[in-house]
């Protein structure tokens, strides 16, 4: 029986004659016979030019290109776009970083300047790709700026290339992209020579596509965990790799002797109880490393009675003033800081969100203000961090 592969496409383009072109397809048939092949060859179509005439063309798409060949049997490009197209692009509204949009502006542009073989069908390209960024709100000073970017771009990749390739020697750092706050962490790490990049924390794929279906609590595998005692108010923060009924098993085992949950309810209080059903997950991560930064900024919010240290990750002591200040806001009073880890309270959401350990987000005085961790686990520059977590004495919220 043969193997099942997914199946892949590939896309040629050639030149010959029409009378070939059959022949030609069944012979590259007959050399592979997991390799299928199929010809389109050229269409005609119609197209209005001066004083609404019609012309007819011989023309052929390839990708984003249509080739048209001129009466003398030249070949002359254009850009294809299918008749569904809707020139519909990232929005200049949307919330993301200008580098984004600028980049839909180059990319367009470059494309209509590298395809389009004929100086005036190029300019007439030029002036759709206006048009259409103008219907998706593009500013008219960003494509002016675009423009003479393209100009001095030869000139300019020659005189970086170098600079660039020292960049790329030094360990970027990716952050959740928020506006007016994220541009700001980056000329921070920019004044170190640190390269920064922005990732979208939240998009519509995460929130609407759920392809599988939810499993239990049970059989969730890589959980920070939370774990209560029934009868009174001790609790017990942790992390595994394996599911949690695996590990929640571990602890409820009389012989476990390293276990401080299993010690309370079985030596020190043997009346006690822990239930799987009033066991909470905090976070899911299947990273090893990030998992234990979780767990420990658990620990050091959440204050468990049960755990003897602060977990598998050693986290900084800079992180107590901004972890204090999250308890503050959310209540004073709040026990063994509860409210950190509720979901949907004032404006904190599940580690999970922004599925990036290098930042995590919290909330202070209603503006978003990030935490670097793996930074200062890889370059332990504390000047940095300590500038970075002080950002709100240098960007006050409004």
């Amino acid at each position: 029986m043969k193997s099942l592969v997914s199946q892949s496409y590939c896309n040629i383009y050639t030149v010959l004659k029409k009378d070939r072109a059959q022949a030609f397809t069944e012979y590259l048939n007959t050399i592979d016979e997991d390799i299928k092949w199929t010809t389109e060859g050229e269409v005609e179509q119609e197209i209005e030019v001066e004083d609404m005439e019609k012309k007819v063309e011989r023309c052929l798409a390839f990708l984003d290109t249509l080739s048209v060949i001129n009466d003398d049997g030249t070949i002359r490009t254009r850009v294809f776009r299918k008749a569904t197209h809707t020139d519909q692009y990232l929005n200049f509204d949307s919330n993301h970083p200008l580098e984004h949009k600028r980049s839909v502006v180059r990319t367009l542009t470059h494309r209509a300047r590298s395809i389009v073989s004929d100086l005036g069908e190029r300019n007439e390209e030029l002036d759709h790709v206006r048009r259409a960024l103008g219907y998706n709100g593009y500013p008219d000073w960003l494509l002016a700026e675009t423009r003479e970017e393209v100009k001095e771009n030869t000139r300019e990749k020659v005189l970086t290339s170098g600079a660039k390739s020292e960049e790329r020697k030094k360990r970027p750092v990716v952050v959740p992209y928020i506006r007016g706050f994220s541009e700001e962490l980056k000329r921070i790490f920019g004044g170190f020579g640190v390269p920064t990049y922005f990732k979208s924390s939240n998009t519509l794929r995460q929130l609407l596509v759920h392809p599988k279906d939810p499993v239990g609590k049970d059989k969730v595998v890589g959980p920070v965990y939370k774990i209560s005692c029934e009868e009174c108010d001790a609790t017990y923060v942790g992390e595994t790799e394996r599911s949690l009924k695996a590990r929640f098993g571990e602890h409820r085992r009389p012989s476990s002797t390293t276990s401080e949950v299993s010690k309370h309810i079985h030596t020190d209080n043997p009346n006690h109880n822990i239930t799987l059903e009033n066991t909470k997950i905090l976070s899911v991560e299947h990273k090893w490393f990030e998992r234990g930064v979780k767990e420990a900024i658990y620990i050091r919010a959440m204050n468990p009675s049960l755990n003897r240290d602060g977990g598998r990750y050693n986290l900084p002591p800079v992180w107590n003033n901004i972890i204090k200040k999250r308890l503050m806001d959310n209540g004073a009073g709040t026990t063994n800081g509860e409210r950190w880890g509720r979901e949907g309270g004032t404006g904190y959401r599940n580690l999970d969100s922004s599925r990036s350990y290098a930042i995590e987000q919290i909330k202070i005085k209603n503006k978003n203000v990030f935490m670097s961790m793996i930074y200062a686990h890889t370059t332990r520059k504390t000047d940095l961090l300590y500038k970075i977590f002080h950002l709100n004495h240098v960007f006050k919220p409004r």
